[in-house]
């Protein structure tokens, strides 16, 4: 038994050693003065774009969900109509304020968040 700790020891030992290089090339990668502006605003307004389609993808589910619901090809319960309801109309308002922003307060808030 001892000697599978003293071998899981030694098999340990280079990559501890690695580790410590590892630390410093994450720490000079996040050091602020390595990272460009224009990188974290394009990663933001990515984000956004990305954001955005989740909503679009989000409220046709919920259309859908309601759809089948009227049909009556899927009947949900009042708490869960009510729910996907509310979902619809909040993910619409959501969407419907995101794209009616102006491009360029789009613009000046993604370089303020960066």
């Amino acid at each position: 038994m001892k000697f599978i700790n003293v071998f899981a020891i030694i098999a340990i030992l280079p990559f501890a050693a690695g580790a410590n290089d590892i630390k410093e090339r994450l720490q000079k990668f996040r050091d602020p003065k390595n990272i460009k502006k224009e990188n974290v605003v394009k990663f933001l307004n990515d984000r956004h774009e990305r954001r955005m389609e989740k909503l679009e993808e989000m409220l046709q589910d919920r259309r859908l969900q309601l759809e089948h619901h009227n049909s009556g090809r899927r009947r949900l319960s009042s708490e869960d109509h009510e729910r996907v309801s509310r979902q619809a109309v909040n993910y619409e308002r959501k969407l419907t304020q995101m794209k009616n922003v102006d491009p360029k307060e789009h613009a000046q808030n993604m370089e303020i968040e960066a």
